[in-house]
């Protein structure tokens, strides 16, 4: 999915990265965009939690989507 919008990104104290995210609001709601940088958080720390990976081996799901694609909508009754 490509958000257009403004990205500023900066190393604050303490190891902490800071953001910030415009984007514009006649186009995304607001969970939208939530749900975009929650995703970001996760890919940041998984790939940092697994730096030596190849990126084959780094999770973009989250748990909970994880579950829900692989289990939860494969769960079918048989005939």
């Amino acid at each position: 999915m490509k958000i257009p919008g403004t990205y500023v990104w900066g190393k604050g104290s303490h190891f902490w990265i800071h953001g910030c995210f415009e984007y514009n609001t006649d186009i995304y709601c607001e969970d939208t965009i939530k749900r975009f940088i929650k995703h970001y958080q996760y890919l940041v720390v998984q790939i940092l939690e697994h730096k030596t990976d190849t990126i084959e081996n780094i999770r973009i799901l989250l748990p909970e989507e994880r579950q829900v694609v692989l289990y939860d909508w494969n769960k079918t009754e048989a005939l």
